[in-house]
């Protein structure tokens, strides 16, 4: 089936996995993503964070010690 921005395969269309079942999938992709991306906040930034696992993953590498204003967005 044909997307916007590419394709998808027919048997992925309309499955619903919980947020653990997505949790699991290329969870060391997910940690390396996370671990790069956190890596790139410096003192001072302010970042917006979504909704996701991969998301998740950075929130929990944000550095501990720095001062970074963290503004959430949150599906209604």
């Amino acid at each position: 089936m044909r997307s916007r921005g590419g394709a998808m395969k027919q048997s992925l269309i309309n499955t619903d996995l919980s947020i653990y079942d997505r949790y699991k999938q290329n969870i060391k992709l997910k940690e390396a993503i996370g671990t790069a991306a956190a890596n790139l906040i410096v003192e001072g930034e302010t970042i917006l964070l979504d909704t996701g696992t991969t998301i998740m993953e950075l929130a929990k590498r944000l550095p501990k010690k720095i001062d970074i204003t963290v503004m959430l967005h949150l599906p209604k």
